[in-house]
């Protein structure tokens, strides 16, 4: 009969399981403390739990593999080095929470809140974290190859050196977001919002950035090399020093973008590129190229020929007259 039961029982039996080489002196004194917490009436604090399961193991690494935790209230609990693959964390409030260095690999933490959260090289390959709530959660370094990221909201995190090689951030928002040095090999990043995120030295290696948002984005010494900005939104960028050989730039927005010193850039490949005359290309030959060729849309505004296009958008994503 699994009904009526409290959280703290069933964090009991989780801590049988997972523990079942334990000592039974140790495992007693983690379930005496969990017993005395029900019998009082009380919801076992959050921050009771890292001790307890600290108790039942040998060394400083422990776990939940495969623990049903949804809906879970672990605000501001340490859970640093925990073992939860393949755990079920989906709607659990995470707020503030230590995750650093765990291994959440599979995990399902689909609308979890992960705000202000420490994940700081945590292992997060292939978890799902669809709709999550991220904002200011400090990924450095954290391992998100193959994660599902779809319509989460990053905002403002840190995702300093993150792998997020194969990662799918279709719809994301990673506004604010610290990118720096991150992989984001042939991410998807559909649609996503990187306004004024910093990806300076990013690897956007073959991403895919058809329709992003990235006005005001630092992109100096990013890698985005055969990467697909097709309508993407680039107004007042900085990719100085960028890499966009082979990069598809159709109908991508570069008003007011800053391409000094970028390479892999051809008028072949602008086809239905907006851009203003404080646009600035990588050398004054291409410039004059282009000014020979585009159409003149007054204000200062040029679109090379070809199909399409996005409407050019001030910062404030508000249209430009």
């Amino acid at each position: 009969m699994v009904e009526n039961r409290t959280s703290d029982q069933v964090l009991r039996d989780l801590l049988y399981l997972a523990c079942p080489d334990a000592h039974p002196v140790d495992r007693k004194t983690a379930t005496d403390a969990i017993d005395t917490a029900v019998s009082q009436g009380r919801r076992l604090d959050p921050a009771e739990i890292p001790a307890l399961v600290n108790g039942l193991l040998p060394g400083p690494v422990y776990g939940m593999l495969d623990a049903d935790m949804t809906d879970a209230g672990l605000r501001g609990a340490d859970l640093a080095q925990v073992n939860l693959v393949g755990a079920d964390l989906s709607r659990a409030d995470l707020r503030d929470a230590n995750l650093s260095g765990a291994d959440l690999t599979s995990a399902d933490l689909t609308h979890a809140d992960l705000s202000r959260a420490d994940l700081d090289s945590a292992r997060l390959c292939s978890a799902l974290l669809v709709g999550a709530r991220m904002a200011g959660a400090n990924l450095n370094r954290a391992d998100l190859t193959d994660a599902g990221l779809t319509g989460a909201d990053l905002d403002g995190v840190n995702l300093s050196s993150a792998d997020l090689h194969n990662a799918r951030l279709h719809n994301a928002n990673l506004d604010g977001a610290y990118l720096r040095d991150a992989d984001l090999t042939a991410a998807d990043m559909g649609t996503v919002s990187l306004a004024r995120a910093d990806a300076g030295g990013a690897n956007l290696v073959g991403t895919h950035l058809v329709g992003a948002y990235l006005v005001r984005a630092e992109l100096s010494r990013a890698r985005l090399m055969g990467a697909n900005l097709t309508n993407a939104v680039l107004c007042a960028a900085d990719l100085t020093g960028a890499d966009l050989t082979r990069a598809q730039l159709f109908a991508t927005d570069l008003t007011a973008a800053d391409l000094t010193g970028a390479i892999g850039i051809a008028p072949a490949s602008l086809s239905g590129v907006r851009w203003s005359s404080d646009t600035n290309w990588p050398d004054a030959l291409l410039h004059m190229e282009l000014l020979s060729i585009s159409e003149d849309l007054g204000n200062g505004l040029y679109r090379v020929p070809g199909p399409g296009g996005a409407r050019a958008v001030n910062p404030d994503r508000t249209p430009f007259a």
